[in-house]
């Protein structure tokens, strides 16, 4: 992985402090024992995906609440959290999928936005920044290190369906405003603990007067790891 640059000067959101980022770090077993947590790895200067992530989401949405969701080999996170970060575990992470790990972590959410991450992908400011928008969205890429990642079916500007094989790669970023929030939260319930976030997303999606955008980076550097 490359360190990315910061940039000299960025707009900041100005309701960062009513986000809630999640980054999801739980993950099944079979996802996860060969390798470990993906937000422990390191980058070529030595820093981890968790340092990374963290590094921009300070420069981006300084004033926002950060959550990571934790499972397997789990005290190896915790003992390297930033102070700034809260840690919901799933202990039942080798029986359930996303959608448990995101219902943990809304039990503990004050705010009336979300930003869910996955925690196998290393970004700069750039990215992140266009993650919030106006509007709930979902952020794409046409690059082909994430070709074995879920699509996007857009029309008009809305998602309509995720599904594999679509050209219009999801990064791994989701944005969910308040409207949406909503009846997010209803679908994330403890009978659906062993879907996945596509699922769960598809789900939204289909829920009457729902809209969710669809973003394709157009700027900055994203890599999957």
């Amino acid at each position: 992985m490359n360190r990315f640059t910061t940039p000299s000067k960025i707009d900041l959101p100005n309701h960062s402090s009513d986000i809630t980022v999640i980054i999801l770090a739980g993950g099944l077993k079979y996802r996860k024992k060969s390798c470990g947590p993906h937000l422990l790895f390191k980058n070529e200067g030595g820093e981890s995906v968790l340092d990374c992530h963290m590094n921009v989401i300070n420069k981006i949405l300084p004033e926002s609440d950060v959550i990571i969701t934790t499972g397997f080999d789990s005290r190896r996170i915790i003992n390297k959290r930033p102070k700034k970060v809260r840690i919901v575990e799933n202990q039942l992470w080798d029986k359930t999928n996303e959608a448990e790990e995101i219902r943990l972590a809304l039990n503990c959410c004050n705010t009336n936005n979300i930003l869910i991450i996955q925690d196998n992908i290393i970004f700069d400011h750039h990215v992140l920044f266009q993650s919030i928008t106006q509007y709930s969205t979902i952020l794409t890429t046409n690059k082909e290190d994430f070709d074995d990642n879920f699509g996007v079916v857009c029309v008009n500007g809305n998602a309509e369906n995720l599904s594999y094989g679509i050209d219009n790669y999801s990064v791994g970023m989701y944005y969910i405003r308040e409207k949406e929030l909503k009846p997010f939260k209803r679908i994330c319930n403890s009978n659906n603990s062993h879907k996945m976030l596509m699922e769960i997303m598809n789900e939204l999606i289909n829920r009457s007067g729902i809209k969710i955008k669809m973003a394709t980076i157009t700027n900055g550097k994203i890599q999957k790891i």
